[in-house]
């Protein structure tokens, strides 16, 4: 048996450091992280993954290599530091597209799998960049089933009701994730659909 490999993207701009204190996104996608990482340990024969993330001076910065998830508590504080450290001091800018459009790639070379997934986390700052419904559709790719990687992205917090309107575009693409808690039954229903024909 081939395993599931996901690849899971956050977002580490500024706005996510810069906002935190108003709405806790940085901390909400840091706990996000750690329970996808407890969530997935002992489980590596079934599933392979990769944590990145990007931030205004990088598309894509590697936290967990595929095939080398952390085995403890001290591993999985290593990449939530650096996930921290990236937000806080990167200069301002957004490659959430650029970001999605490699991992997606990333995924497709990291070998034979049963289904490949990108798992990408957003703050959904994408006004002020010019980031549109359009341009996040192509990036993430098909969604009839017949796409070799399914991509989709979770908006962890919003400016105004911008990540509720970028939800409601894309529905089949895009979805409003607030509370973390919410997170395991989305992923859940991703696997599940990726096992239904298109």
């Amino acid at each position: 048996m081939r395993p599931k490999r996901a690849l899971f993207l956050f977002d580490a701009s500024a706005s996510m450091y810069r906002f935190n204190g108003a709405d806790g996104r940085l901390r909400r996608t840091c706990e996000t992280a750690v329970m996808i990482m407890e969530a997935l340990q002992g489980l590596e024969a079934r599933f392979d993954y990769a944590v990145y993330c990007h931030d205004g001076d990088t598309p894509l910065q590697e936290l967990i290599p595929f095939g080398q998830p952390p085995t403890d508590e001290r591993g999985r504080l290593t990449v939530v530091s650096k996930l921290v450290a990236s937000a806080q001091y990167c200069s301002s800018g957004d490659n959430t597209v650029e970001a999605i459009e490699q991992a997606r790639h990333k995924v497709l070379d990291a070998g034979p799998a049963d289904d490949r997934f990108v798992f990408a986390f957003s703050d959904a700052n994408f006004e002020r960049y010019g980031l549109t419904a359009q341009a996040l559709s192509k990036a993430l790719g098909e969604t009839n089933g017949r796409d070799e990687v399914r991509s989709i992205l979770f908006l962890l917090a919003t400016f105004e009701d911008e990540a509720l309107l970028m939800a409601k575009s894309l529905p089949d693409q895009v979805r409003l994730c607030l509370d973390p808690r919410t997170l395991p039954s989305e992923l859940r229903q991703a696997f599940r659909d990726a096992r239904q024909p298109g």
